[in-house]
C-alpha cells in the first residue's frame, strides 16, 4: 500500500523530523477468510474464494519486481518496481500486514522463495503458533494493539493480553504497536498496553523493551534510539509514577534529541484556570 519512513514527533518540516526515510514497503496480505458483522454482533465467517487468485497476483508482481531490480537502471523506469529495490537488496523492511497462521506462512514462504531477507509481520495475532518458523527466517512481529477482543469467538477472552508473553518465551523479536482503528487517539495508551502485557507474564523490563528498544531494533534505529546510553540520542520522558500504569503514570518531563518538549495543553490550561477560580472562593 506504500512506503513508510520513521519520524520523530518534532521538527519544522518532514525533513527535520525524519530519522529514516523510506524504511520499508507495506503489503496488505489478503485474508483466507472474511468475517462479517461487527464486534457486538459478529456474523458468519466465509472462505475467501479469491484468496488464491490474489496471492498469485502478489507473487507475480514480486517476481517481476525482482527481475526488474536485478537489471541495470532504466531510461524509462517503472516507479512501482523502483520502489522495491531496497526490499530485494536487504536495505529496507517488507512490512506484511497479516493476522492468521496460514496467511503468515504463505507470505513468509514466498519471501523465502524470492530471497527477501528483512520481513516484519504487522498484526500477527496467530504468530505464537509459528514461532519456530519466525525465528528460522528472522521475522520480527509488530503486535496489534492488545487492548482488544479476541479475533475468534472460541479463543480465550484474554488471548490478546497473553500474546507478548508467548512470543517472549519463544525468543521472537516483537514490539507492541497500535495500527488500526483509532490509531492516533489511542497512541497515548501504548505504555498501558505494555503494562497489561506485564500483568500477563512479562517482567516490567520486558514490557518496557516491547515499546522501546525492540521497536527501535525492528525499525533499524537502535544505534541511536531505544535505550538510555552514552552516545545515544537523549530522547526520553520522566514520570513521577509507574509509566506503565494508567493509575499512577504522570509525565512531568519529555525530551526529543535533548530538546525539551512543551507538555502544556489546552486541557491543562483549562484545568489550572478553573482550579484557580474555585480556590479563590
Amino acid at each position: 500500500s506504500g512506503t513508510s519512513s520513521v519520524l520523530m514527533l518534532d521538527g519544522w518540516n518532514w525533513e527535520d523530523a525524519v530519522l529514516k526515510e523510506d524504511d520499508g514497503i507495506h503489503l496488505n496480505w489478503p485474508r483466507n477468510f472474511n468475517q462479517t458483522g461487527w464486534w457486538a454482533e459478529p456474523g458468519v465467517t466465509q472462505k475467501n474464494d479469491q484468496y488464491k487468485e490474489k496471492t498469485k497476483s502478489i507473487k507475480q508482481f514480486l517476481e517481476d519486481a525482482k527481475a526488474y531490480c536485478e537489471m541495470a537502471k532504466y531510461d524509462m523506469p517503472d516507479l512501482r518496481y523502483e520502489a522495491m529495490r531496497d526490499i530485494f537488496s536487504g536495505k529496507a523492511n517488507l512490512y506484511i500486514h497479516s493476522e492468521y497462521v496460514k496467511e503468515m506462512m504463505d507470505a513468509i514462504n514466498l519471501c523465502r522463495e524470492l530471497s527477501i531477507s528483512k520481513i516484519v509481520i504487522i498484526g500477527g495475532y496467530d504468530s505464537w503458533m509459528i514461532t519456530d518458523m519466525l525465528k528460522e527466517n528472522k521475522v520480527s512481529v509488530m503486535l496489534r494493539g492488545i487492548h482488544e477482543l479476541p479475533l475468534r469467538p472460541e479463543d480465550d477472552v484474554d488471548m490478546p493480553y497473553k500474546l507478548p508473553k508467548l512470543l517472549q518465551d519463544a525468543g521472537v523479536l516483537f514490539c507492541i504497536q497500535n495500527e488500526g482503528n483509532q490509531e492516533s487517539s489511542q497512541a497515548r495508551n501504548l505504555p498501558f498496553m505494555a503494562g497489561t502485557a506485564a500483568g500477563y507474564g512479562l517482567t516490567k523490563e520486558e514490557a518496557l523493551q516491547a515499546i522501546t528498544i525492540n521497536t527501535a531494533k525492528i525499525l533499524g534505529i537502535d544505534k541511536m534510539y531505544g535505550t538510555l546510553e552514552m552516545e545515544k540520542s537523549a530522547t526520553l520522558f520522566v514520570s513521577d509514577g509507574d509509566a506503565l500504569d494508567m493509575r499512577t503514570n504522570n509525565v512531568t518531563l519529555a525530551f526529543i534529541n535533548g530538546e525539551p518538549v512543551d507538555l502544556n495543553t489546552h486541557q491543562k490550561y483549562l484545568y489550572e484556570k478553573y482550579m484557580e477560580k474555585y480556590n479563590k472562593r
